[in-house]
Parts: C-alpha cells; structure tokens; sequence
C-alpha cells in the first residue's frame, strides 16, 4: 500500500515514534499566544465576497489579454512571464491572507500584494516606455491597480483596528 493509501512511513526506529492518540481530534485549534485572533471576513464569506479580490483577480484576467493582444509582448517571455506572476500574485495572496488564523498573518499577506501590484505598475511602465502595448491600456490598468492599492491599504487598516 502506497503513503497516500494510509500507511505510515517512519523514519524514526519503532522505540522513538510517537503513541498513536486515543483522544478524538480537538475541535479548537492550537495555543497561538503570539498571534491575535483572525476577525471575520469583511463581507463575512470570505475572500472570494471581497470586493479588492474580485477587482485584482479582473487585473489578472485583463493583463493576461493584454499579454496576448501584443505579438511583441508576447516574445518577450522575461516580462510576460514576470508580469504574469506580479499579476496573479495579488488576488492569490489576498484570498491567502484572508484564510489566516490572524489578522497579523492576513495582514502580512495584504502586504504582499501591495507589493506585487507596485511591481506590476512598474512592468506595465517599461511596456510604455518600449511600447509594447498602447497607453489606453497601460492607463487603464495603472488607474485600476493604483485604486487596488488604495483598497489594499483601507484592508489593512481595517484588520490593524480590530
């Protein structure tokens, strides 16, 4: 039988392996005394009901479609591909920090994408600057991310107050 099958593998001789338990699993989740208690989702059904999500997760959906409206950008497989991962970054660690046990831990993962979406804003400038892609839509996105860090930073405030 393989390990996803039940079987345990251990590396420790037979005498140093921990007792199988003969309580039932807790329901409450381990002593965390150095992490604050995790408030509710904002809109109260997680990540996927915050609206600075939904509005990075379209970001993403839109560079993806810039990427692929430009021949050029799309040969230029550094700064796609960079792009890319700036790109899907900031809803992925939004709906990251949102399942934290914490605030302090979501709030460290709203910051991650804070900085992700500056990254971004920086690689659609170069794109500008070597015109890879037309100024609407380089505005377009830079407008929409600049407003994304705004509500990035109103989350995160948010979560400090709690």
């Amino acid at each position: 039988m393989g390990l996803g099958g039940g079987e345990r593998k251990y590396l420790l001789p037979k005498a140093n392996r921990p007792e199988p338990s003969t309580q039932p699993p807790s329901t409450q989740p381990p002593n965390t005394q150095s992490q604050t208690p995790k408030t509710e989702s904002l809109m109260g059904n997680g990540f996927r009901e915050l609206r600075v999500w939904k509005d990075a997760k379209r970001v993403a959906v839109d560079v993806y479609k810039l990427i692929r409206k430009s021949p050029e950008l799309c040969k230029d497989w550094g700064l796609r591909d960079q792009m890319q991962r700036s790109a899907v970054s900031i809803p992925s660690n939004i709906a990251e920090g949102d399942a934290r046990k914490s605030d302090r831990d979501s709030i460290r993962f709203f910051h991650f994408s804070l900085g992700s979406a500056a990254e971004l804003i920086t690689q659609l400038e170069i794109v500008r600057d070597l015109e890879l892609a037309s100024d609407n839509d380089v505005d377009d996105l830079v407008c929409r991310l600049e407003i994304l860090s705004k509500q990035l930073g109103a989350l995160v405030q948010s979560r400090r107050e709690k």
